[in-house]
């Protein structure tokens, strides 16, 4: 299931909020803006393509069906994942559901729509159920017409706030006085972020059917709830496929990656060496991840020399990064080095994941989260404690 899900880390549109009436006044554009926040105040329902970008995270493309006052049906798909994520809001409680680990989560729904979208990312969308979002763009700042261009065949006008630090926003509005699109540039100290939005196919008017908005579990999903009640139990990771992870039993797919320093790891070659090898999936930006690494190391300490040994295969980060992570720790596994792909052969959806692989390749447990009890349950049943 995507990290949003799990909260492992999370994202959102950001905008730069500054106290005080606008800075100038550039009258064509805070009048073209006040048009478009009035047409989204009175649009009553909206359906839509749209496609999100950015610099800090994968493209995601996907479908919406929104309508007042908090009515919704959003689809999304990552690049690079086959993982459809579906929210369904009925005006009562959000249901967000992945169709490739069918698992879902529930709460209750802003009466006001305010948090329908928080999974969607997308400007548009949001500004759908709360218009003031673009009011509070110009506060403090002054509002300009910068330019036309052509999104999708829909001529838009350009409105850009630009903040001092060099930031800026906009906001594409199409002839009707809707949102086509949005970008942005946040500077804070050495570091940027830049955003963009796209809308496509925008339909107005047309109320979403009651069969759309409906969620029933069908057999074999299973709610965030059960799942984490059944990873706390003694016979977690061992059970059932769940997840969508590798089962045990099976062959854990071989990989030879680069690790710190310059070597060639090969799981192969270190399973054969060990009675348990866990192969641990992370990644700088997960917390839980960063937590569970010093942990990892401790297990490593304990066991050394008894026939385990410990594969930390990192996704999505530099060299220098994770070196820094395990200098500052004295971190004692080996770490590995870009690997995303092999990630995808092991149905990593949720970070961290473990997997156990037993000296003749095969898996022996696995974990989405870091299940230290369950991990040491599973080592002292191969003959490790």
């Amino acid at each position: 299931m995507l990290n949003r899900m799990w909260r492992l880390a999370t994202g959102c549109v950001a905008i730069v909020l500054i106290g005080g009436a606008n800075a100038g006044a550039d009258t064509p554009a805070d009048r073209l803006l006040d048009k478009c926040i009035e047409t989204e105040r009175r649009v009553h329902a909206i359906k839509a393509d749209f496609l999100l970008q950015g610099s800090d995270i994968q493209p995601v493309s996907g479908s919406m069906e929104l309508q007042k006052p908090n009515l919704a049906r959003i689809s999304l798909k990552r690049s690079g994942s086959s993982d459809i994520m579906l929210t369904v809001s009925d005006g009562r409680r959000i249901t967000i559901y992945s169709t490739e680990q069918k698992v879902y989560s529930q709460e209750p729904a802003d009466i006001a729509g305010g948090n329908v979208t928080r999974d969607c990312e997308v400007m548009e969308a949001a500004a759908f159920f709360n218009p003031d979002l673009l009011d509070r763009m110009r506060f403090g700042h002054t509002v300009k017409l910068i330019a036309n261009a052509r999104l999708q065949g829909v001529i838009c006008i350009v409105l850009q706030v630009t903040n001092d630090n060099g930031s800026w926003w906009k906001v594409y509005v199409g002839p009707d006085n809707l949102l086509r699109g949005y970008s942005q540039k946040i500077i804070s100290g050495s570091q940027s972020v830049t955003r963009e939005s796209r809308i496509t196919g925008l339909q107005t008017a047309q109320a979403i059917a009651a069969a759309e908005l409906a969620f029933r579990p069908s057999k074999g999903d299973r709610s965030v709830q059960q799942v984490e009640e059944s990873r706390r139990r003694p016979e977690s990771g061992t059970g059932q496929e769940e997840l969508g992870l590798l089962p045990v039993g099976k062959p854990a797919p071989d990989f030879t990656l680069t690790a710190l320093g310059g070597d060639n790891i090969s799981l192969s070659a270190v399973a054969r060496r060990n009675k348990v090898t866990l192969v641990n999936f992370w990644s700088a930006f997960c917390g839980p991840c960063r937590a569970e690494l010093p942990e990892l190391s401790k297990m490593q300490a304990q066991l050394r020399g008894r026939g385990f040994e410990i594969l930390s295969i990192n996704i999505g980060d530099d060299e220098n990064k994770v070196n820094s992570i395990w200098h500052d720790g004295q971190l004692s596994m080996r770490a590995l080095l870009h690997g995303d792909k092999i990630a995808e052969q092991y149905r990593v959806q949720a970070i961290p994941t473990n997997y156990l692989v037993g000296s003749d390749g095969r898996i022996l447990a696995r974990f989405m989260g870091f299940d230290e009890s369950g991990i040491r349950q599973a080592l002292a049943k191969a003959g490790l404690r």
